[in-house]
């Protein structure tokens, strides 16, 4: 009686527990797909960015393409207004030499006694016009009377490409830095997408293998290398992936899997007699994993195994007879072994 008291409290506190454990399993369940819907909101808007950094690049080309435009019609204007500098110093010079050498020319003339002569010619305002008319002509198809007006007119359109310039270059570096934000934030989505997966690796393989397993990044640019997964078994030296015997690459390969399943779930998996090179003591860890994460998604698995058969919830079974396949299902809500299945058919 004391005996069956104990056993009484005992399974009273176990109902209790069980009550306790389903509540916390509730919880976690809402708590999963609100972060699965974070997850997908993160998702859309990170190929949002993408979206927007793709155009952002593209209307970045074309202003580099405008910028050069623009320094190139610049250095030409350069060249203009260089050009016509050159030119006007060198009239100036020239109407200086001439109004130097008039004046020598007047004082010769007058030292040598040609003074009235030169009045007499001064009077004379007709033929003074004529011969400055001439000399205007002569003048005129030589010196650029508009060069003043071309010379306004380029210093003007030198500012303006040169304000348009300053413009593009600040909408340049805005783009830039923009850029820089989005590879930021790219860097991050990314980084915690890795970190979730690498501990989730760590811990499963270490419930079901008793060792280690790890992610690891190979560049220091997480862009432009790869990802090395590095196994190290119970009494082994760690190794890459690649390198490992079948039995081992299919617990690696299953725990990697296991891993992206708590990164981004699926409806259902299905596997095809992945426990077929595990002993006995893997092959039970490895089912009781499946079991557990068989909560969030629908696990079908072809096997062998008994052990595994006899955690299934849906059995199904398949034989020959008369040359034909036949199926077998049998509903398995308590999972009892599978000895007992057999018994009692």
């Amino acid at each position: 009686m004391e005996r069956r008291y104990e056993i009484t409290n005992e399974r009273e506190s176990l109902e209790a527990e069980k009550v306790e454990r389903r509540e916390q399993s509730e919880s976690a369940s809402q708590r999963l797909e609100q972060l699965e819907k974070e997850l997908i909101s993160l998702r859309e808007e990170e190929q949002s960015i993408i979206d927007v950094s793709g155009d952002s690049y593209s209307i970045l080309q074309d202003y580099e393409k405008q910028i050069k435009t623009l320094d190139e019609k610049e250095r030409h204007l350069y060249r203009e207004i260089n050009g016509i500098e050159k030119e006007s110093i060198a009239i100036k010079k020239d109407i200086s030499n001439f109004t130097a050498q008039e004046s020598q020319a007047m004082n010769d003339l007058m030292w040598l006694g040609f003074k009235e002569l030169l009045e007499s010619e001064i009077t004379g305002v007709d033929m003074l016009i004529s011969e400055l008319t001439k000399e205007y002509d002569e003048l005129k198809t030589r010196l650029n009377l508009r060069a003043h007006d071309t010379y306004i007119q380029v210093i003007d359109g030198y500012r303006d490409m040169s304000s348009r310039k300053n413009y593009l270059e600040s909408e340049r570096n805005s783009i830039v830095i923009f850029i820089n934000e989005i590879d930021k934030e790219k860097k991050d989505v990314f980084m915690d997408a890795f970190k979730k997966v690498d501990d989730d690796i760590r811990k499963t393989f270490a419930e079901i293998a008793d060792g280690s397993a790890y992610l690891q990044i190979e560049n220091e640019d997480i862009f432009s290398g790869g990802l090395a997964y590095l196994v190290q078994f119970q009494g082994k030296p760690p190794r890459e992936s690649t390198a490992l015997s079948g039995g081992e690459k299919t617990m690696a390969a299953t725990v990697f899997l296991l891993a992206l399943q708590s990164l981004k779930p699926s409806p259902f998996y299905l596997m095809d007699e992945v426990d077929a090179h595990l002993d006995a003591q893997n092959t039970e860890r490895l089912s009781k994993i499946m079991v557990d994460r068989s909560v969030g998604s629908q696990i079908l698995m072809v096997t062998l195994k008994e052990s595994t058969v006899a955690k299934a919830t849906q059995i199904f079974g398949i034989y020959p007879k008369s040359g034909a396949s036949q199926i077998v299902h049998y509903n398995n809500p308590d999972k009892v072994p599978l000895a007992q299945i057999r018994t009692s058919e």
